[in-house]
Order: C-alpha cells, then sequence, then structure tokens
C-alpha cells in the first residue's frame, strides 16, 4: 500500500469517528430535546385537566366525570384515569376499569402533594408516556372533602409516544444523511487536495529520481509552489543540474582519459618495441667493449674512458628494463614471506649509495606476521622508492624504513621517511606519474613502478611531506590476500 492510500485511509477513518462522534452527539440531543418536549406537552394537558376536573367538582357533578374525560381522548391520548390514593381506580376513559387497580401507580404520593411522575415506557409492545400527577386537596374542595387529606386523587394520562418515536426517526434518518454527505464531501475534498498538493508532486520527484537512476540528470520539473515541497523540487531542479554538469564533465575527462590511455598503450607497445630493439645490441656493445677494455693498461687514459662508456652502458641497460617493465608489469607471484628480511635486503642493497650521500640509514622492525607478497617485486618496489629518497637529499641527511602492523584494518605498513626538503603539492601530485629523468641514479620510472607493483598486491602508497618532517613513503599492505 502506498504512501497516498494510507494517507487517506488514515484520514477517513479519523473523519469517520470524529463526524460518527458529532452525530452521535447531536441524535442523543435531538432525542432528549423532542422527549422533552412531548413530556412537556403532557404535563401541559395534565395540568389542563387538572383545572377543569376542579371546577367541575366544585359544581357537583362528580358522577359525571368519565362523560368529562370522553372529550379528551383521541388518536394520541390513549387513556385518562382518576386513581384513588390506594391506586384503585375511580374514573377511566377506557369502560370497564372502574373499581379496579392500577399496577404500575408509584407509591409516593401520599406523602407528598406536589408529586408528579412521567416516564417513557413500553405497554403492549408500544411506547406511551405514562404520567400520574396528584390532584392537590385545596381549601374549595373541602365541602367535599375532608380538609385533613393532602391528596384528592391521582390524575393517570397515557398519551402515544408514536409522533415522538417518528420525530426521532426522522431526526435520526437527516443526522445520518447529513453525516454520510459531509463524510464523503470532506474525503472525496481531501482525496483531491491530497492528489494536488502531495501525490502529484511526490510522483514528479519519484520521475525525477528514476531519471536520474538512469543516468538521465537534465530532467526537471516546473513548479511555482512556495511551499517546503516546492523548496525540495527546486533544490532537486539543482541538484540534477549540477550533477549533469558533472557528468558531462566526467564523460568528458572520461573520453579525454581514454584517449590519454589508448596514446599511452601505443607509446607503451612502441617502447616496448624500441626497448627490446635497442637491449640485444647494447649487450653486444657492453661485451664487446668489455674485451677491449681487458686489453687496455690500467695506466692508459683509454682505461678510464672505456669504463665511463661501461657505466653508460649498464645506466641504459637499466632504464630499459625498468621501460619494460612499466609496459608489461607482470603479475605478482604471491606466496607467504618476510617484509622485515625485505626491508634488510633494502637496506643491504642502498648502503653503498647511502654512504656516497651521507645519508644515515635506520632500520626500525616489529614483529609482524608473515604477508602474502611476492618478495622479488616488493623488493624492487621499495629499493626505487629508497632510491629517490637518497637521491634527494645530495648534501647528506637520515632515511628510516620501519614497519608496523594495524590490526584495526588488518593491514602492514612500511613506512619509509627521510629529511629532504619539503615538497610542493604540484611534486607530490605528479610524483608517481612516469617522467623522463637526466639523474644519472635513475630512470623516471622508479616511482611509477613501486606504485604499479604496490597497487597490483592490492595495496596503496602516500606520501606526505613537511618542512620539519621531510618526506614519508607510507606502503599499506593487506596482511592477506
Amino acid at each position: 500500500m502506498n504512501l497516498h492510500i494510507k494517507h487517506i485511509a488514515l484520514t477517513a477513518l479519523l473523519l469517520v469517528t470524529v463526524l460518527g462522534f458529532f452525530a452521535w452527539q447531536a441524535f442523543e440531543i435531538s432525542q432528549t430535546q423532542i422527549n422533552a418536549g412531548y413530556q412537556k406537552q403532557v404535563e401541559i394537558l395534565a395540568g389542563t385537566l387538572t383545572n377543569s376536573l376542579r371546577a367541575f367538582m366544585l359544581e357537583g357533578r362528580g358522577k359525571e366525570v368519565r362523560k368529562f374525560l370522553e372529550p379528551f381522548v383521541d388518536e394520541e391520548i390513549e387513556a385518562i384515569r382518576i386513581l384513588k390514593e390506594d391506586g384503585f381506580i375511580s374514573a377511566s376513559t377506557i369502560p370497564g376499569e372502574a373499581g379496579s387497580r392500577k399496577d404500575n401507580m408509584p407509591s409516593q404520593f401520599s406523602k407528598n402533594i406536589s408529586m408528579q411522575a412521567l416516564s417513557l415506557q413500553t405497554l403492549n409492545g408500544e411506547e406511551i408516556y405514562l404520567g400520574f400527577f396528584a390532584v392537590k386537596n385545596e381549601e374549595l374542595c373541602y365541602k367535599c372533602h375532608s380538609s385533613r387529606k393532602k391528596i384528592n386523587g391521582i390524575l393517570n394520562i397515557e398519551i402515544s409516544a408514536r409522533e415522538a418515536t417518528e420525530a426521532i426517526n426522522r431526526t435520526r434518518a437527516w443526522i445520518i444523511g447529513i453525516y454520510l454527505f459531509s463524510l464523503i464531501i470532506l474525503v472525496v475534498a481531501f482525496w483531491l487536495a491530497n492528489m494536488y498538493f502531495f501525490k502529484k508532486p511526490i510522483d514528479e520527484i519519484r520521475y525525477l529520481l528514476k531519471k536520474a537512476e538512469d543516468g538521465d540528470f537534465s530532467a526537471g520539473i516546473s513548479t511555482n509552489r512556495k511551499d517546503e515541497i516546492g523548496m525540495i523540487i527546486s533544490n532537486l531542479n539543482s541538484l540534477g543540474l549540477k550533477l549533469n554538469k558533472y557528468k558531462e564533465e566526467t564523460e568528458r575527462c572520461g573520453k579525454e582519459s581514454l584517449r590519454q590511455m589508448e596514446r599511452m598503450a601505443s607509446i607503451g607497445e612502441v617502447a616496448e618495441a624500441v626497448a627490446h630493439e635497442i637491449k640485444n645490441p647494447l649487450a653486444g656493445i657492453s661485451g664487446a667493449l668489455q674485451v677491449i677494455a681487458e686489453d687496455i693498461p690500467d695506466d692508459n687514459p683509454r682505461k678510464e674512458i672505456c669504463n665511463e662508456i661501461l657505466d653508460e652502458i649498464t645506466r641504459l641497460d637499466t632504464a630499459v628494463k625498468d621501460l619494460l617493465f612499466y609496459a608489461r608489469t607482470p603479475a605478482p607471484n604471491l606466496i607467504l614471506a618476510d617484509i622485515n628480511a625485505i626491508i634488510e635486503k633494502v637496506g643491504v642493497s642502498i648502503r653503498t649509495l647511502a654512504e656516497k650521500f651521507s645519508v644515515k640509514i635506520n632500520l626500525i622492525s616489529d614483529n609482524i606476521p608473515d604477508v602474502m607478497i611476492d618478495p622479488d617485486q616488493m623488493e624492487k618496489a621499495l629499493l626505487s622508492i629508497a632510491h629517490n629518497s637518497i637521491s634527494s637529499m645530495p648534501e647528506g641527511g637520515t632515511m628510516t624504513i620501519a614497519s608496523c602492523i594495524k590490526p584495526q584494518s588488518n593491514e602492514v605498513e612500511v613506512i619509509l621517511s627521510d629529511t629532504r626538503k619539503s615538497m610542493t603539492e604540484e611534486e607530490i601530485k605528479n610524483v608517481f606519474k612516469p617522467k623522463f629523468s637526466t639523474k644519472h641514479l635513475g630512470t623516471g620510472l622508479g616511482l611509477a613502478i613501486s606504485r604499479n607493483i604496490i597497487e597490483a598486491h592490492k595495496g596503496r602508497i602516500e606520501l606526505e611531506s613537511s618542512i620539519d618532517a621531510g618526506s614519508i613513503f607510507r606502503v599499506i599492505l593487506p596482511q592477506r590476500n
């Protein structure tokens, strides 16, 4: 069940309850007023009969009471009786009742001369107003009645409640009709208002979100509303425009990146082919030059020139190998290995270079379990980072390689820190990009290769640089792959 139906159902239930309560209250009040009105008519009739009966008795016509009462009987007045205090009927409009006892007469009349009892009762399956009214013994009555008596008799009137019942039924039908009409009008009005103010804009918002889910952020909703829903629609329209702009920019950047990747792939293929073409002749040149150098005496100046040429050939060979490795980085051969042992091998490998640059090397290792890595590739990655750090401190400094475990994320971290001058934001941004290097120490591909190796191990490399702390490379690897 959607929100619109739930809202309508809840409102309808609330209206049924509230309107039903007020309709019931209105009916109860109307019923009470109708009964009170008819009871008042009975009281007025009783007063009229009492006064007329007193005058009739003063004329000495007591034996003609029945004839006196008969004209008052009609379709509504079913019976009029004159009762004694003990309940026996002395006169009645119903033939044959005189001398019998009225069973349902109240017993309080002998105690209170102003007593009257009027109630709505059911007799013989029909509702009637049954009234008992005391006829007081006044001074004018002392001629025929003892002055010690408080009442001379009781006037009993039975009036049919048919008209009152019909009036109550008409009132009930009228109230129910008004109730149902009001309920239908209110529910329909609320339904239309809910459709216009809530369901329609919500459906439009859902449509907008569905279009956004499908990747179309250009769709918008036109609205002039100034309320909260109007604000939401305006915000969604604004968000859609921004997302559409970002999408277009992302697509443009993606296409540009794809073209760049295609160019890089083409360059990589060309570089790989060129490297292969260079590598083999270079090996031949190196071998031939070594043979020639062996025949030259050590004190001959040409010997030094040959050694310098061999050093340059070695550098070119390293550059070719790095280029081939970067162009076709092999998948790591993962095994459980001791990362601290690899760090120690790196420390040994860079010792000569560190002494050349007057750089002090500190190795700090923690008790770390074996990590799933390719030892050779990881050594190459850490060695490239260490070479970069040492070559960045030509005037000397300190380099620290440490390892630790991060129990919160189940990762192993290798930290390589140095005391070089701080790097600029632009340098940090481009430090892992492949570039050509004019330094004799490296090829410009070392950090790019290191990043590729670490990412192939499902790890990541981070760089921090500050004036006081130098630069810190953080190599973070999962403890298990």
